[in-house]
C-alpha cells in the first residue's frame, strides 16, 4: 500500500511510517501542495495512492465524482494508521512488514 499525506498533515509522518508501506510521501514532496483538492486525488488515483487527510472535501469529492481509491479521511482512520504502524515496528523485518501490510489492505 502506499500512503500519499495530505497538506493538513505533518510532513513527518512521512518519516514515521516510510519503510513500513510500499511508498509513503507527503503532497508537498511532489509540490502538491499548492493545488486544489481534485489534483491530489488524480495524482492518487493514477498513482496508486490511498491518500491520509483531516479534510472532509476529500470523502465528498471522492463521492460526487465516484473515485476508486482508498481514502483514510478521519481522526479514527489516521489512529488505525497509527496502531499499524506500532506493530509493524514490532516486526523484524522489512519483507513481514510488506507481508503483513498485502493482508491487512482493504
Amino acid at each position: 500500500m502506499k500512503l500519499l499525506f495530505d497538506q493538513n498533515l505533518s510532513p513527518k509522518l512521512v518519516l514515521d511510517f516510510d519503510g513500513y508501506f510500499e511508498e509513503v510521501r507527503h503532497v508537498s514532496d511532489l509540490n502538491l501542495d499548492r493545488v486544489e483538492d481534485i489534483k491530489v486525488l488524480e495524482y492518487a488515483k493514477s498513482n496508486n495512492f490511498a491518500i491520509v487527510t483531516k479534510d472532509s472535501d476529500f470523502s465528498d469529492i471522492v463521492s460526487i465524482l465516484g473515485f476508486h481509491l482508498k481514502l483514510f479521511g478521519s481522526e479514527w482512520a489516521i489512529v488505525r494508521l497509527r496502531t499499524s504502524l506500532f506493530y509493524l515496528k514490532r516486526i523484524s523485518t522489512r519483507s513481514e512488514h510488506l507481508a503483513m501490510m498485502k493482508s491487512m489492505a482493504y
